[in-house]
């Protein structure tokens, strides 16, 4: 070998073969940061363009009701948990009354939640478990309409 290895000079970059090892590794890393950092900096790489998408909420397609009638100071579930429930509105029936509405049914049976007067609509958009209770001393009717997904 006629060529002999020298140390790389102060301020010069070492400048590889086009195409070869440390090429190839150069152009992955720096198309790596490109990605991450959402741009396109490595050679060839154009920015990608943006499409507007159209989004529309989806409507509910199955509607269901539970009625419940409450006895003096008991509770019981007025919505049970599930995923494929859009929103339900809740109503108290029972004229002059309020109901006591809470996720855990002790609490609703200790009178510990949302009051709920009757005449006031409640729209609920979640699809986690709700207990009512009744704080009265006279029986209590509670009314939900699901709107549900299929």
């Amino acid at each position: 070998m006629s060529e002999t290895a020298t140390e790389p000079t102060e301020g010069k970059a070492y400048a590889p073969a086009p195409g070869g090892m440390v090429d190839t590794a150069r152009k992955a890393k720096a198309a790596a940061q490109a990605q991450a950092h959402g741009t396109m900096k490595a050679e060839g790489d154009k920015p990608r363009e943006a499409k507007p998408v159209k989004v529309h909420e989806e409507d509910a397609q199955v509607f269901t009701a539970r009625s419940l009638v409450l006895g003096p100071g008991t509770s019981m579930l007025l919505l049970p948990q599930d995923k494929n429930r859009k929103r339900a509105t809740i109503t108290v029936v029972t004229a002059s009354a309020t109901a006591v509405l809470s996720p855990s049914e002790s609490s609703a049976q200790l009178g510990n939640g949302f009051i709920l007067p009757t005449g006031l609509l409640l729209p609920v958009e979640s699809q986690g478990i709700l207990y009512v209770g009744n704080p009265t001393g006279a029986n209590l009717q509670v009314t939900a309409l699901m709107e549900m997904y299929a």
